[in-house]
């Protein structure tokens, strides 16, 4: 039994420290105490009375766990506490009482505790050292500070305290102590915090007032700079000045240096801005334009009035970049404002700050309109292309229709042997042979270059028809392959084609792809040497794209080649040591056809082979169509 209750105890000290530490609202911990108090003693009333003035022995009831049955005391002022025993807790000493009626408390307060119907209570006062001591209210002979009472009320009947709970009591009235001394020095903390940012509110406030002009000149930047239209620049400009200065009106003007003419383009007054464009001779007020086209601020009071019929003084700042004067600035006050130097140097700064927005403006109109040339030349030069083209083609395919016809007619007569391009049985048989060889195959390379210039501007202008059909790669591939096998062979070349019979239908645009397939495998073909391999892999990536990489060994790209390789006409120097030729249009085809695919190509190169990769969606769809970008991975 002994045990238990020792085990019980050591559960409500530990469930009042944990309180302690969770918190340090401290009416919140003394309420929490009270209410473990009183279920663990099962007593009628337990309440904590906060001592209140240092001349009265007067306390306050700022915590209370009560049974219902009982009046509760929370709120209450309850004073007149027998002297004697309040010294006795300025001690240290607790008072236990199991019947009051037999007890030495005074009949007075007695009474007072008939009226709250107790029978028995036990007191235990709740102490600090001196050092702790800040705004408690009792002072005590042995150096310690009675802050409150921790008082046990019974009231159903008369209670003999036992030592435990009288020790139980002692034990947490240490840890309210603890508690009490962590809120106050807490409340201190938030005190000490609260004047701090008292401190640092009055120290900001009158930054910002050392400031102002800053903040002005900040705000006017970041509008000015938020806009390349020249207008809106002298706009904000004038407005922002005359509603922070207070002035009568505002204006601006661009310079001609040239003709020595001022253009006045904008006005300020009255909440309004006004467009009054007109000019004036810088002639006509050669002291002012003088100093102003030297880079000085001028105040002064003109002699004759405002055509309001008033005098005003004037400051004239101009708008300069530390190259060229572009402009300048007007501000008018009443006559007797006198700008200071903190306005005439916010003024500067914000003529400079037009002077860069300027510039960058005129900057980017120059560009633009260069770009705008840029896309004229450019239509230009696909036009061109593109009805050479189609003028090139009708003569080259009548030439090479010729040239079939020639070659036929010649075997007919007997001047060319039966087996096309093979040596004859004299030498000039040979030699009509080989003439024949070069006009057709420098034929079908200008045939090919013009398909190459036309497919490309179809493609850039999006008019190339696109019709989705499916394609079984792992029956469709081999065929392709098949077809460039007896290059391979003829250049003593390797292939191995990888494709899993697993594979998922491709949907996608059969002409197109076919080639892609063909310009990538004729540029596997064309640069892989001889005794090399050439690797054809296809498989499924995890986002369900097909990946298709066509590698060759023995060759590689220099890094900084990589990212131009898909580039029109753009050939790698030293590349092509066999001399196959080429127009410089087959990876920026293949690039042009990934794209209009719905996909992305990109090239990798490195220990003796070079890797390009193309990825395609599984099903082809509108919203994929030129969406990706070729890139390249070195």
């Amino acid at each position: 039994m002994a045990l238990q209750f020792q085990t019980a105890q050591e559960r409500l000290i530990e469930a009042v420290t944990y309180n302690i530490r969770q918190s340090l609202d401290l009416q919140q911990v003394l309420q929490a105490t009270v209410e473990q108090v009183q279920q663990f003693l099962l007593a009628d009333r337990v309440i904590i009375c906060q001592m209140n003035a240092p001349s009265y022995v007067v306390g306050s009831i700022v915590a209370e766990a009560c049974s219902p049955q009982y009046a509760s005391l929370l709120g209450w002022e309850i004073g007149n506490f027998p002297l004697a025993h309040t010294k006795l807790y300025q001690m240290g000493h607790y008072q236990a009482i199991s019947n009051i009626h037999q007890s030495e408390l005074d009949p007075a307060y007695v009474q007072l505790l008939e009226t709250f119907e107790v029978k028995a209570q036990l007191v235990m006062p709740i102490l600090f050292a001196l050092e702790d001591q800040t705004s408690y209210l009792v002072p005590a002979p042995s150096g310690q500070f009675v802050w409150g009472l921790l008082i046990a009320h019974q009231c159903s009947e008369v209670r003999q305290w036992q030592l435990w709970e009288i020790e139980l009591l002692q034990r947490i009235e240490h840890q309210l102590a603890v508690a009490i001394h962590q809120a106050e020095l807490y409340q201190e903390l938030q005190t000490l915090n609260t004047d701090l940012e008292s401190q640092v509110q009055q120290r900001t406030t009158q930054l910002q007032r050392a400031l102002g002009s800053e903040a002005v000149l900040w705000r006017i930047t970041e509008k000015v700079r938020d806009t390349l239209d020249e207008n809106i620049i002298l706009q904000t400009a004038i407005r922002e000045l005359s509603l922070t200065l207070n002035l009568k009106s505002c204006h601006t003007s661009l310079y001609n240096i040239s003709q020595r003419i001022a253009t006045v383009y904008y006005e300020y007054a009255a909440n309004s801005c006004l467009c009054n464009q007109y000019n004036i001779l810088m002639a006509d007020f050669v002291e002012i334009y003088d100093s102003l086209l030297q880079g000085k601020p001028l105040q002064f009071c003109p002699l004759a009035t405002y055509p309001a019929g008033e005098r005003i003084s004037l400051l004239a700042c101009p708008i300069t970049d530390g190259q060229q004067i572009l402009g300048d600035l007007w501000l008018l006050h009443h006559s007797d404002y006198c700008f200071n130097r903190q306005e005439i140097q916010l003024v500067q700064q914000v003529a400079n700050q037009c002077a860069i927005a300027i510039r960058q403006s005129r900057l980017y109109q120059k560009a633009q309109s260069q770009i705008q040339e840029l896309q004229k030349l450019n239509l230009l030069k696909d036009d061109f292309l593109s009805t050479i083209s189609h003028e090139l083609r009708t003569p080259l395919s009548n030439i090479k229709m010729s040239t079939q016809l020639l070659e036929m007619i010649l075997r007919e007569l007997h001047v060319l042997p039966a087996e096309n391009w093979k040596s004859g049985t004299s030498r000039k048989t040979d030699k009509v042979a080989r003439c024949l060889k070069i006009l057709a195959e420098e034929c079908d390379r200008e045939i090919n270059l013009i398909n190459d210039l036309l497919m490309l501007q179809q493609l850039d202008a999006n008019t190339q028809p696109l019709i989705v059909s499916k394609i079984l790669l792992q029956d469709w591939l081999p065929q392709v392959v098949e077809t460039y096998e007896e290059r391979f062979t003829s250049r003593q070349q390797t292939w191995i084609l990888d494709v899993a019979a697993t594979l998922p239908p491709l949907f996608s645009d059969l002409f197109l792809f076919n080639r892609l397939i063909g310009e990538l495998f004729s540029n596997a073909y064309k640069f892989t040497p001889a005794q090399e391999r050439v690797d054809i892999a296809v498989q499924l990536t995890d986002s369900g794209r097909f990946r298709i990489r066509v590698s060759n060994t023995g060759i590689e790209i220099p890094a900084s080649e990589l990212d131009t390789v898909f580039n029109r006409f753009y050939r790698i120097p030293s590349a092509d040591p066999w001399k196959h030729g080429g127009t410089g249009l087959g990876l920026a085809l293949v690039q042009k056809l990934s794209n209009y695919l719905g996909g992305t190509v990109w090239a990798e190169s490195g220990s003796g082979q070079t890797c390009f990769t193309v990825e395609l969606p599984a099903h082809w769809d509108e919203s994929s169509q030129g969406t990706q970008e070729g890139g390249t991975i070195a």
